[in-house]
């Protein structure tokens, strides 16, 4: 992306003007700078009959190129916006606001906020929420028509904190900062394109005495990515290596090796142990 590249807005792509939670909820989060680009570009739409250069968001809002692109990262992350890059031009497409209950139903953008306000904070924009169960009625039940009519909305990526939980007091686990481990185990989640029961079962299996280890489930993660740089054989070898004194571990590879020489590749090995 360069300032004389040019973009242009998806067409019938409209959304709410309301941008009330936006001060309220999304700024502490991501910033001044990407609330000015959302705002430019709902002020600036124009049902894609237009195209622009980047370099006329730089010039209305005295921001520099890098700037631009963390903040078209940041509202990317929290589903403001997408940014498609095509053969010669790029496109942008808006997304609403989710309401105060939507927000923090979602149990990331809720701890993500209080960890830049806090949590009193929080609470008191909390203040006012519905309670309880909403009695709804389906529109099938309510209008004489013969199918249920849903609205598709974009869904907003989150961690099933529910479940995982759940899951968790039934093999008496627990956590060691619950709202600190919440924002790791999304990103880890996220990262690996994980379901919550997936990043459960690596939480189960590098727990300490029933308290989940976020530093050790990492740890595992990024030792899977080490061995698959090697083959099965170096495999072997390695962690064969990690049990054994080196001096034990070189001795018994030494026999080894010369058991099956005049083999090529042992060879290699016998050349490196010698």
């Amino acid at each position: 992306m360069r300032p004389n590249d040019q973009f242009s807005y998806l067409k019938n792509n409209l959304v709410s003007q309301d941008t009330n939670n936006l001060i309220r909820l999304y700024l502490p989060i991501i910033g001044r700078e990407a609330v000015s680009l959302y705002l430019y570009c709902l002020a600036f739409w124009d049902n894609g009959h237009q195209a622009y250069t980047f370099g006329h968001i730089l010039n209305h809002l005295n921001m520099g190129m890098e700037v631009l692109k963390t903040s078209f990262e940041r509202l990317s992350a929290m589903n403001l916006l997408e940014l498609y890059q095509g053969e010669s031009t790029y496109q942008i497409k808006l997304f609403s606001l989710l309401s105060a209950d939507e927000f923090f139903q979602h149990h990331v953008y809720k701890r993500l906020l209080e960890k830049k306000i806090g949590e009193t904070a929080v609470e008191d924009l909390m203040e006012g929420q519905s309670q309880g169960q909403p009695l709804a009625r389906k529109l099938s039940t309510v209008f004489d028509v013969e199918d249920e009519v849903r609205v598709i909305k974009k869904k907003q990526a989150d961690f099933d904190l529910t479940n995982f939980k759940r899951r968790m007091a039934q093999e008496n686990l627990r956590f060691a900062d619950e709202k600190e481990d919440l924002l790791d185990l999304f990103a880890i989640a996220e990262q690996q394109n994980w379901t919550w029961y997936e990043t459960y079962v690596l939480a189960r299996e590098t727990a300490i005495s029933h308290v989940i280890s976020v530093k050790r489930m990492k740890q595992k993660l990024a030792q899977k990515r080490v061995d698959e740089k090697f083959t099965q054989d170096e495999q072997i070898i390695i962690r064969a290596a990690k049990s054994k004194v080196p001096m034990l571990f070189l001795a018994e590879l030494k026999k080894s090796v010369r058991r099956r020489l005049p083999n090529q590749k042992d060879s290699f090995y016998w050349t490196w142990l010698s």
